[in-house]
């Protein structure tokens, strides 16, 4: 009964650690939007990358995180700031400082 117990109790931690090794979901990467707003239309092609660039259908702009979980877009007229929730395979961004509250969602693009 105790090596039962020392066993569970064993495979609970390293469960438990494996989970903790995880890492989170990146932004960065290249995204089709789904779920149009503002300039972003569905199909338009996103990608963000780690020096700082964003990119839209060729078209090119910095951009900077701002606190957790928002970034600002240096092109944006007015500067908006958008809050990002990022899964394995959704980006969802949403306009915070903005007149029309505006919301895009977008799936990865996986490489093969």
């Amino acid at each position: 009964m105790t090596k039962r117990i020392i066993i569970i109790a064993g495979l609970f931690f390293f469960t438990i650690l494996a989970g903790c090794n995880e890492k989170p979901p990146s932004l960065y990467g290249t995204w089709v939007i789904l779920e149009e707003g503002g300039s972003f239309h569905t199909g338009d092609r996103l990608t963000i990358k780690e020096d700082g660039v964003i990119t839209l259908n060729g078209w090119t702009s910095q951009y900077e995180l701002i606190e957790d979980q928002h970034i600002k877009i240096v092109a944006d007229r007015g500067k908006l700031m958008w809050s990002y929730n990022v899964t394995k395979e959704t980006l969802t961004l949403q306009s915070k400082n903005s007149k029309h509250d505006m919301k895009v969602s977008a799936q990865r693009i996986l490489k093969k």
